[in-house]
């Protein structure tokens, strides 16, 4: 069963920087947000788009939008520390989840995706929480829409966009001792020769199958 937010079905955003592929750089950024679906979750009415569908291209036609269909991060903890009793779970056991999922998916795409000098790619990663509180990766986003429909969002987005220029383009990795900010959390450069070379035999095509 699935984790529900204020009785209704929801995924997290995350946006995600690749700076690069090879070597592979990740950056996380520290903020997300929840996207809500516009009305109660109930598996007996699958029909009703708006219970089960959280997409705000979808919900923004909706008949019952709440705040812009979103819940900020800072939402979220209050409602994990009232279930888990923990001020600090989504720190100490949800985005530990959050930096694997989103390394083990791009290193898992690594033969797809076509080195670039001088180039970066902004993703949004969507994520689901079951009861257990496991994380579960729904999809992942080319290119994320990124519209500031509630203050917060608008707010974070600002800073987002702000930081991606200097990080990506400027190259100005260090955080700069504000939040959000983007925060690596891969760098097989800084890994040594090991894994760069275990990276680069991963990219080399599987061999061919002899005939049965």
């Amino acid at each position: 069963p699935l984790l529900l937010f204020s009785g209704r079905k929801f995924d997290i955003r995350q946006w995600v920087i690749v700076k690069s592929i090879m070597p592979l750089r990740i950056f996380l950024f520290s903020d997300c947000y929840l996207r809500l679906c516009n009305r109660m979750y109930d598996l007996s009415d699958l029909r009703d788009r708006e219970r089960h569908i959280s997409n705000w291209q979808v919900n923004k036609l909706g008949r019952n939008i709440v705040e812009g269909g979103v819940a900020s991060l800072d939402d979220f903890r209050t409602e994990l520390h009232e279930i888990t009793g923990r001020p600090e779970f989504w720190e100490e056991e949800m985005l530990p989840q959050v930096k694997d999922i989103v390394v083990q998916a791009v290193r898992a795409a690594e033969r797809q995706l076509i080195p670039r000098n001088e180039s970066f790619e902004l993703y949004g990663f969507d994520l689901m929480v079951d009861e257990t509180m496991r994380m579960w990766l729904l999809e992942v986003n080319l290119s994320p829409g990124c519209e500031g429909r509630t203050p917060f969002l608008h707010d974070m987005l600002e800073r987002m966009s702000q930081r991606l220029v200097e990080v990506a383009v400027l190259g100005r990795e260090e955080p700069d001792g504000q939040l959000p900010d983007w925060i690596k959390i891969c760098d097989d450069q800084l890994e040594g020769n090991t894994l760069r070379a275990e990276a680069e035999a991963a990219r080399q095509p599987l061999p061919e199958r002899p005939a049965a």
